[in-house]
């Protein structure tokens, strides 16, 4: 549970270092590598420190390469995500966008039961969860994009479309991959403690290291360093998102090991959102609406179904 939890918050945090960015003019793109950077560093860092000699152990593993793909994808995901998530945005709006990407959470609940036996999901909790997303988020939606469209945006709401479907899959399909990450872990080293966390301290560090060179391409290819100069404020954020972004992912394979998926995710973005709205509510003064209310009421009724 305690893995769960700090998920959880350094899941919010990643919300508000980046809110933080636009106020300090901190490029973004940028602060993202930094971050991939840092990230494979500070999981790199218990490797080296372990007394036991397991990473041979653990390279020789038969499935290590099919271990390598899977995190070369989740990398791949991790940083095309933002991207897509910025295109949505701007077509959509960030409340409409938001609720699309916490919604993903069905797509690795339903597969985990499907492809790897996990406990069932309950289709009530995960509809009560659905609403509570649409509730909390939905009452930000700004009211400028409220704006009669002509038949001549047929292609624009096409792309509307077209992204917000790609959040939906990218999202949801980064957290099932993790998840078979986590799954291929208990399969082979379930009763090897040690031998379990240096894997995943090592699958941790292979994702941000693909998510790092994901990362500098798309720096190189929009001129990132022409543009924009790095300064030590770039370089602190990008460290700074880069360790509770390390403790996201880490927690996250822990937690998954923890918890059966069908809790696991509801709970997770649940909490994610919660918490975001507390946030902002004491740090940004940003008021709680009484559907948002009604919506984390909800959200607590679908967690009490699922345990």
């Amino acid at each position: 549970m305690i893995y769960l939890i700090i998920a959880i918050v350094c899941g919010s945090l990643f919300a508000v270092v980046l809110r933080l960015f636009q106020q300090f003019k901190i490029n973004s793109e940028q602060g993202i590598l930094f971050n991939y950077i840092t990230g494979t560093i500070v999981s790199l860092v218990p490797l080296f420190a372990a007394d036991a000699p397991v990473t041979e152990a653990l390279i020789d593993n038969s499935v290590f390469s099919y271990r390598i793909m899977l995190t070369a994808m989740i990398g791949a995901l991790f940083t095309s995500g933002f991207i897509i998530m910025d295109m949505s945005t701007w077509r959509n709006g960030i409340a409409l966008t938001t609720v699309i990407a916490r919604a993903s959470l069905v797509l690795p609940v339903v597969f985990s039961w499907l492809f790897l036996n996990q406990q069932q999901p309950s289709w009530l909790a995960v509809t009560l969860v659905l609403i509570a997303l649409l509730l909390i988020v939905l009452p930000n939606r700004p009211q400028e994009r409220s704006e009669k469209r002509s038949a001549t945006d047929a292609i624009r709401r096409r792309k509307a479309l077209l992204t917000l479907t790609s959040v939906f899959l990218v999202f949801g399909t980064s957290d099932f991959l993790m998840k078979i990450l986590q799954y291929s872990v208990e399969v082979d080293f379930g009763t090897d403690k040690v031998m379990s966390e240096q894997l995943i301290n090592m699958l941790t560090a292979t994702i941000f290291v693909m998510a790092s060179i994901f990362a500098l391409i798309i720096c190189l290819c929009k001129g990132s360093f022409r543009q924009s100069r790095t300064d030590w404020r770039t370089i602190v954020g990008g460290v700074v998102l880069g360790i509770i972004n390390t403790g996201s992912a880490a927690c996250m394979l822990r937690g998954l090991g923890c918890l059966p998926t069908s809790l696991y995710y509801p709970v997770y973005n649940i909490g994610i959102v919660s918490l975001a709205t507390i946030i902002g509510v004491i740090f940004f003064h940003e008021k709680i609406k009484p559907l948002q209310v009604l919506g984390l009421a909800l959200a607590v009724v679908a967690i009490a179904l699922n345990t």
